[in-house]
């Protein structure tokens, strides 16, 4: 029996494109994605307390009291647009979405700091005020974003604990996710999107197939240890029987032991 999922509540909402197929191609895409948010959340009642939109996922932050509805809404006005300007049809985003209660204080913030940290994590900019498609620019009160005639964040749950962009850059870049004191926060895993980036850097243009056994065995020990990628993650990513991977990691880590 599948388990059911929390409706009421604060948020860390996480879904991708279909078979992780790039979803925002054009600066329009990320607003037409912002319009359907935005109308969506005053739809049914739904606080945004913080937002990022990758090429092929997205993260939220919210508050409500009807998350599945609150998500259908969101999903179906975004893919009816989109499909309607490219011209296409069928499944954009993978289903179901992937939801974390975060309904502490803390939980909440420290969540909104992985969120907003995910273009830097991603290796895409190196100050959060260079990449345009989050809501990190709502809590800069110096400057004027046209993100801001579109889309109503709330930003309460991090002015509670800082009271500067200075101070939020400060936060965000201190913030290690896995050394956290709060054994209670559930950090999602690394994508699969972002495991593969990885993956694609580390062949250097060359094909799966012209790779030795050593430097497959040394790709699938980086992936684990440099990057937490899982064995599930690892043995879908290189077409691998899952049973393979796990021998190859349990062999090296007896050898680390040795």
């Amino acid at each position: 029996m599948s388990e059911v999922r929390n409706q009421r509540g604060s948020f860390h909402v996480y879904f991708r494109g279909n078979n992780r197929s790039t979803v925002f191609y054009a600066n329009s895409d990320y607003i037409n994605f912002l319009i359907a948010l935005e109308l969506a959340a005053k739809e049914h009642n739904t606080k945004i307390n913080a937002f990022v939109l990758m090429t092929n996922h997205v993260h939220l932050h919210v508050t409500t009291n009807c998350l599945t509805k609150f998500m259908r809404s969101l999903m179906l006005r975004y893919v009816k647009k989109y499909n309607h300007i490219k011209g296409t049809s069928g499944k954009l985003f993978s289903t179901p979405f992937n939801s974390i209660p975060t309904n502490s204080g803390f939980s909440a913030f420290h969540t909104i700091l992985y969120i907003l940290k995910n273009p830097i994590n991603a290796g895409i900019c190196k100050s959060l005020a260079d990449y345009p498609w989050s809501s990190y620019h709502f809590h800069n009160k110096k400057s004027f974003n046209n993100l801001f005639s579109i889309i109503t964040i709330n930003t309460s749950i991090v002015d509670s604990y800082v009271k500067s962009i200075e101070c939020l850059d400060k936060e965000i870049s201190n913030f290690k996710p896995e050394v956290t004191k709060d054994k209670s926060i559930r950090w999602p895993k690394m994508s699969d999107f972002e495991i593969a980036q990885h993956f694609v850097n580390m062949l250097n243009g060359r094909m799966l197939s012209s790779l030795t056994s050593q430097e497959l065995i040394n790709i699938i020990l980086i992936l684990n240890s440099v990057y937490f990628a899982t064995s599930i993650q690892i043995a879908s990513l290189l077409h691998m029987n899952l049973s393979e991977i796990k021998v190859i990691l349990l062999k090296y880590k007896y050898k680390k032991r040795s």
